[in-house]
């Protein structure tokens, strides 16, 4: 014979270091599953792990084999950038994950689906209970530990002729925000914005560019 033999369905978990428990899982078994007890290995048949309709991983004769591993990660709601208190992208409505996902090295790559932008919202520039918020695509990568950005970035740009974000009409302050992006600024990223501030009627009342201005969680800054 070829040992034990099971089929259908079980809950299982998975277990790679101290550190790194995951239950919540199911074990689908092939109706052909069966284990040899000496030596104790799989005989026939495989056994997939899966979490929802991922594979995580399986178990054959060949040994253990990993799949969506990263199916295992829990996605925040919020991708700071670099705080959330300052501007962060929404990755998840409920349970639901809003973009692509996929295995980079000991990395995880976050990538936008076609046709379908996330929300970028900055807090740091609210109103009342106003959060201004904008349309975004991006392709990024991110360490899974610190959800800090290792490359790619995120910038969103107005049209010609318009702007993003009139600061008179939300602050009374006279700026108007064209540009705001999260890159990597010598070395380090950095969340930035280019506006056009316009000089008191005294002086003309001409706009003056402003590129590259900082936040902090509730002031702009230049530079």
């Amino acid at each position: 014979t070829n040992g034990v033999h099971t089929s259908g369905t079980a809950n299982a978990a998975v277990r790679w270091d101290a550190s790194h428990t995951y239950k919540g899982l199911g074990a689908a078994f092939s109706n052909d599953f069966s284990l040899k007890i000496n030596p104790f290995e799989v005989s026939t048949g495989r056994a997939d792990l899966k979490l929802n309709s991922d594979i995580i991983a399986y178990l054959d004769n060949g040994g253990f084999h990993l799949g969506n591993v990263f199916g295992l990660i829990p996605i925040p709601e919020k991708l700071p950038l670099p705080d959330v208190n300052i501007a962060y992208v929404k990755l998840k409505n409920g349970d639901t994950v809003l973009l692509e996902t996929n295995q980079s090295g000991s990395d995880l790559q976050l990538k936008t689906k076609t046709g379908q932008p996330v929300k970028l919202f900055i807090p740091a520039l609210k109103s009342g209970s106003t959060i201004p918020s904008f349309d975004v695509t991006f392709d990024i990568t991110v360490n899974t530990s610190t959800w800090s950005f290792v490359s790619g970035g995120i910038t969103v740009e107005a049209g010609p002729g318009t702007s993003l974000l009139d600061l008179q009409a939300l602050l009374g302050i006279p700026i108007k925000i064209q540009k705001v992006s999260y890159t990597k600024v010598n070395g380090s990223y950095k969340f930035a914005a280019d506006a056009k501030f316009k000089l008191p009627d005294a002086l003309g009342g001409l706009p003056v560019d402003l590129s590259g201005l900082s936040f902090d969680q509730k002031v702009l800054r230049d530079r």
